[in-house]
């Protein structure tokens, strides 16, 4: 958005309780509290319900709500379902743009939104509605299945469909239909015929003409019959809802009590018809009954000629209904239970399919590798927690590695602990995820390109475990160095990691805090933390071993071999002085340094360098590590150490004796 003074900021940025306009023109107009609620309009309250915290702060990659609520669910937005066309006025009609937006990203909504003008003629105004009504006692209220008040006569234009020969004559007490040999049809003038009643049914008993395949027994004229014996009548039974009687409202005894249809009985038995009973016996003496000409108005779109359907509704529907009375849900959505037909709920397929099925609800057309009824477990080859609603929720399994070279097992799933276990590892594979070589085989499933082979018997014995290439000639065993164990000397004993061929040692005990025995190596990349000295001093500093002497100037720097220099130490109480590596050597330790190299020349007098002080001591957690050098450091003679070292957080100390 554009700030008051030309500067622009992101949108997401307006209402979330910070001036970042800087004239504090994104934080104008935003919406006031809601009476009673606990957290401002400029603030997320976390789902505990005790706790606060600005609206920028939900989904920024930062947990700031102590239940973690606000770093829950958050993935970029995506369109459920598009904006419905809505009403306005005349001002605001066109097409507008709709862009769902978060923290994570911005997607537009296609097609745009439609705002239609409807410049609604003549007396009825919503929620009532008739374009040709001459007075307001002519207008009909909106139904739309209790989902909206706004409504309009519908565009549609009266038609009449005729009935052919594809009725049947149905006994009303037993609901079976009487055979069709004792009705006769005649084409000319289209009406179906029995002429012997009493060989059709038993005297008595009620018959009516069906049309359609199953009964019906919601809604029946209330008006009497007007027939006379052996002369045609023709009736027109009007579709509203003053003509209509329930049939399965209350009851005295075996008689039912008469109850008129509501405008919603009415519509809810025409929202899904499945048959049409007409009446066709009226006296237990009759002979023969006829019917025919048979016809039924309604509404299409093309023009026909009959004029507008003005009594047929034409609903502006909420998000999630379709139709002119609202009464299907809308693509994306399916249907629970509520008043009337059900109220449209979206679909919950966890933002990876926007389809549904429409009546239970189950999603259709996973994507992003997900299955399930609401695509809510990765397909098989992928793992990953699918219910967290983003485009990367299941990955390929890595087995070791993802990549085709280095997946050797096809499928995986995800323990309780939300480790990955690989569930078809090949032969000459081990581990949770085929990650080392079974025994008998070498190379490094870890490697990309690399793979487990069966070994040869001359290189029978695995390098990284054994200290010699060639096994006993006798009892086949190679080998194996300090931790090592098996015949090929090819995995680390219980407790125990790295195996490595630069590890001459063997495997390392596992440390873990002393919280837990069990342990492997990292999969971080090692990295090498250097001073080079050009200009100054780096932060380094020489002190003594109580730092009660710290010296912080007198440096210079020779730039040619990027060394650091002090030669004042005449200046100086005798005693041993150390160089203190700077911050940046102490927060970039891991847990197991696998060397530090110091290089210290000493040019003083002739005196040898004391083996009694340390050549680096490392403090931290109140542990103070010596590390001593075997060789002696001669005057005027460069010294490089290795050594392996466990973490400090306090100093590191490297030794210049005087």
């Amino acid at each position: 958005m554009r700030c008051d003074g030309g500067r622009c900021v992101m949108k997401i940025w307006r209402c979330d309780g910070d001036n970042d306009c800087g004239d504090n023109s994104d934080e104008r107009d935003c919406a006031t509290n809601r009476p009673g609620t606990a957290c401002r309009a400029i603030e997320y309250q976390c789902l505990s319900g005790d706790q606060c915290v600005p609206a920028a702060y939900q989904c920024d990659g930062e947990i700031d709500c102590q239940d973690r609520s606000d770093e829950i669910g958050c993935a970029p937005p995506t369109i459920i379902v598009p904006p419905v066309p809505t009403s306005g006025g005349a001002e605001d009609s066109g097409a507008y743009t709709c862009e769902a937006i978060n923290n994570k990203g911005s997607i537009f909504a296609i097609p745009d939104a439609i705002v239609i003008v409807r410049r609604q003629s003549g007396v009825c105004q919503p929620p009532l509605y008739n374009v040709a009504a001459g007075h307001r006692t002519e207008c009909v209220p909106c139904f739309c299945f209790d989902h909206t008040s706004q409504c309009y006569s519908s565009g549609l234009h009266v038609t009449r469909i005729t009935l052919a020969n594809n009725m049947e004559l149905v006994n009303r007490q037993t609901m079976q239909p009487v055979q069709q040999l004792y009705i006769d049809f005649y084409p000319n003038t289209k009406e179906h015929v029995v002429t012997d009643f009493h060989r059709v049914l038993p005297s008595g008993v009620t018959t009516g003409i069906c049309l359609g395949s199953s009964p019906a027994t919601s809604c029946q004229v209330t008006r009497e019959d007007i027939l006379r014996p052996g002369r045609s009548t023709t009736l027109t039974i009007p579709l509203v809802e003053n003509a209509w009687e329930k049939t399965e409202g209350p009851r005295r005894g075996d008689t039912p009590i008469s109850e008129y249809a509501s405008k919603s009985d009415l519509m809810m038995a025409l929202e899904n018809v499945t048959s049409i009973w007409i009446r066709a016996s009226y006296d237990v003496s009759q002979t023969l009954t006829r019917i025919g000409d048979i016809s039924m108005s309604t509404a299409v779109s093309t023009e026909t000629g009959g004029g507008q359907a003005v009594l047929v509704e034409d609903c502006t529907c909420p998000t999630g209904y379709q139709g002119l009375s609202c009464q299907d849900c809308a693509p994306g959505f399916y249907r629970q239970t509520g008043d009337f037909l059900g109220v449209c709920r979206p679909c919950n397929c966890h933002g990876h399919s926007n389809d549904c099925d429409p009546a239970s609800g189950i999603c259709r057309s996973c994507q992003h590798h997900t299955m399930g009824f609401q695509c809510e477990v990765c397909v098989e080859g992928y793992v990953g927690v699918a219910t967290r609603g983003t485009p990367t929720d299941c990955q390929p399994c890595p087995c070791p590695l993802t990549r085709p070279s280095n997946q050797f097992s096809p499928t995986c799933n995800m323990d309780q602990l939300g480790q990955i276990i690989c569930t078809a590892c090949p032969r000459g594979y081990e581990g949770r995820q085929c990650e080392r070589c079974a025994e008998g085989y070498v190379g490094n499933p870890n490697t990309p390109g690399d793979s487990c082979r069966k070994t040869t018997v001359e290189e029978f014995c695995d390098s990284r475990g054994s200290l010699y290439r060639q096994p006993d000639p006798v009892t086949g065993q190679c080998q194996c160095k300090e931790n090592v164990e098996g015949i090929t000397c090819d995995r680390c004993a219980s407790n125990t990691f790295f195996i490595s061929e630069a590890n001459s040692y063997g495997c390392l005990p596992c440390f873990c805090m002393g919280l837990t025995r069990s342990c492997t190596s990292t999969s971080w990349n090692r990295v090498q933390v250097a001073a080079s000295f050009t200009r100054d001093s780096l932060g380094f500093k020489l002190a003594d071993m109580i730092q009660e002497q710290v010296i912080t100037e007198g440096f210079r720097v020779n730039p040619s071999v990027r060394e650091l220099i002090y030669s004042n130490f005449n200046n100086l109480p005798r005693d041993t002085y150390y160089w203190s590596l700077p911050r940046r050597f102490l927060d970039n330790c891991l847990w197991w340094v696998p060397e530090i190299r110091p290089a210290v020349q000493t040019r003083i007098d002739s005196s040898p360098y004391q083996p009694s002080a340390p050549l680096v001591e490392i403090t931290g957690n109140d542990f103070t590590l010596a590390y001593r050098h075997t060789d002696t450091v001669r005057p005027n003679s460069p010294c490089r150490s290795m050594s392996s070292l466990l973490r400090p957080t306090g100093c590191v100390f490297l030794t210049v004796s005087r």
